[in-house]
């Protein structure tokens, strides 16, 4: 008798999961034409931790777009590893400042 209440009640938490996960589908709509920007300025220490959290949101299709990473700082180390972190990934791109406006397509 137990054990049958205890998958009944396994049983009513899988299909209430089933109607969350597909009324969420619903709701949140994955838009393609997304573009959000990162602007990397000197020290900052949190790039590889917000692409790896930006390509794991497009990789469980939670979010899609590109992650445009702005390098408005002169350093070359900080721009080479910028490089390294955005070209592993499909939906990150590096690029300058003046780059942002045609990339945006936004008049200058």
């Amino acid at each position: 008798m137990v054990l049958q209440v205890i998958l009944c009640a396994l049983s009513a938490a899988g299909l209430l999961l089933i109607v969350w996960c597909a009324v969420g589908n619903m709701l949140l709509p994955v838009d393609r034409s997304l573009v959000s920007v990162y602007v990397l300025r000197d020290g900052d220490q949190a790039l590889e931790q917000t692409v790896r959290a930006f390509e794991w949101l497009c990789e469980s299709n939670f979010l899609a777009g590109t992650l445009l990473v702005v390098d408005c700082t002169g350093d070359d180390a900080l721009h080479t590893i910028a490089g390294r972190v955005c070209d592993g990934s499909s939906c990150v791109q590096l690029c300058g400042p003046e780059e942002l406006a045609k990339l945006l397509k936004l008049e200058s």
